[in-house]
């Protein structure tokens, strides 16, 4: 019914379950979509993006595409009022981190911006910041096929950016089932408050540790 998960038949024990190295993960700036006949498709990419990660990613808009990802996304997601009401799309990223939103928000004044809007706030849902140098504070915003397909839980523990013995990066997940019976596997998504996973991820969630977090600055004398 168009809803994708991630299940194991070894529900005990806490080792990662799903391993990728960079190779499997898609620079989502080395790329670029358009929506054909309600259909997510490549119009461009890099010239250095490998025909193995070309492929990666066509197979993955394609499992999109087949359980109807965009469609879902624009009848829940918050950022399908940008075209009709971007003022007030404005006004609740006031209270917003906003970082996490700039590159949504510069679409939100051009009418024109629209459908990459819609694309590029669906890439967010499924994209993680990921780096080979985990000293370095830069992260590159990558697509990470099969991985995204794993449901949000709050106590699950988060995508781990990963360095193993030989020194290879690699993206994991933990092996995590809230029901033992069922063998399906969460991840957390991240610490986001109520508003936020919505807002991210077009969905209410009634679990979250808090509804709604305010960022500030706080200046503590001496």
């Amino acid at each position: 019914q168009g809803n994708l998960s991630v299940h194991t038949s070894h529900a005990e024990g806490t080792d990662p379950i799903l391993k990728l190295p960079p190779e499997c993960l898609i620079p989502t700036k080395a790329f670029e979509l358009s929506i054909i006949d309600g259909n997510l498709k490549v119009t461009s990419h890099k010239p250095d993006l490998s025909q193995a990660r070309v492929d990666l990613l066509e197979t993955t808009l394609d499992l999109f595409n087949l359980t109807n990802k965009l469609a879902k996304h624009e009848n829940t997601s918050l950022w399908s009022l940008g075209k009709h009401l971007p003022e007030f799309l404005h006004h609740i990223l006031q209270g917003r981190s906003r970082q996490v939103y700039r590159e949504l928000e510069d679409y939100l004044d051009d009418e024109g911006a629209h459908e990459q809007l819609i694309i590029r706030s669906l890439l967010k849902t499924r994209t993680i910041g990921f780096t080979t140098d985990l000293d370095s504070p830069e992260r590159t915003q990558m697509l990470m096929p099969i991985v995204d397909l794993a449901n949000h839980h709050p106590h699950a523990p988060t995508y781990t950016n990963y360095v193993d013995q030989f020194g290879h990066a690699l993206l994991t997940i933990e092996k995590f089932c809230a029901d033992s019976g069922t063998g399906e596997c969460s991840v957390r998504y991240g610490y986001y408050d109520a508003l936020d996973l919505y807002m991210i991820y077009g969905y209410l969630d009634e679990n979250t540790f808090f509804v709604r977090s305010i960022p500030m600055d706080i200046i503590i004398p001496d």
